[in-house]
């Protein structure tokens, strides 16, 4: 699928929060692109599914790129997303129902904020490219902490980690758990 739109939402599914396990949705390869950031919210948003398979798509031009409301994605991987001020956010409002997945292989690059995980959302992030976020490359809201090792981060960025000693600080990356400033997650 090709979509390009100013509205609202590019693609929208809702699942039945009290039947999520039995909806599965595939989305793969769609290209979904804003004409104009001002008035586009959202490129894709899945709200309560537990069973998604999303690969290969193309997000750009959005507020927020794709968004996992109480969703569960495996496989999450060779996804596009950039020029969005949120590339990903995952927020799971139910401790009891999260569970972690994983996000591989995917470009979430050049957005304000390239992830942000929400409530109880727990994902390990490996072999992304999450270079070029013009504020965190991670925004870490929850009180889980995420594996995110062997992801491209920028120059500058891994310039950073490795003038370190981990674990560390690191400005890139933001973790609420502690208010005066950015972590490491």
């Amino acid at each position: 699928n090709n979509i390009v739109t100013n509205s609202y939402y590019g693609l929208l599914i809702n699942g039945d929060s009290n039947r999520a396990s039995f909806l599965t949705v595939n989305l793969s390869g769609n290209n979904i692109n804003a004409s104009e950031r001002n008035y586009a919210d959202r490129g894709i948003e899945l709200n309560s599914v537990e069973n998604a398979v999303i690969t290969d798509n193309v997000v750009s031009g959005y507020d927020r790129a794709l968004t996992l409301n109480t969703t569960t994605a495996d496989p999450f991987s060779g996804n596009t997303l950039t020029d969005n001020y949120y590339g990903l956010i995952i927020n799971h409002g139910n401790a009891e129902t999260s569970s972690s997945f994983e996000l591989s292989d995917n470009v979430i690059s050049g957005n304000s904020i390239n992830v942000r995980l929400e409530n109880y959302a727990e994902v390990t992030l490996r072999g992304n490219d999450l270079s070029g976020a013009t504020e965190y490359a991670i925004s870490n809201a929850t009180s889980n902490t995420i594996d995110a090792r062997n992801n491209y981060w920028g120059e500058d960025e891994t310039a950073e980690i490795e003038g370190g000693t981990n674990p560390q600080a690191l400005s890139f990356i933001f973790d609420s758990n502690n208010s005066s400033g950015p972590h490491s997650c």
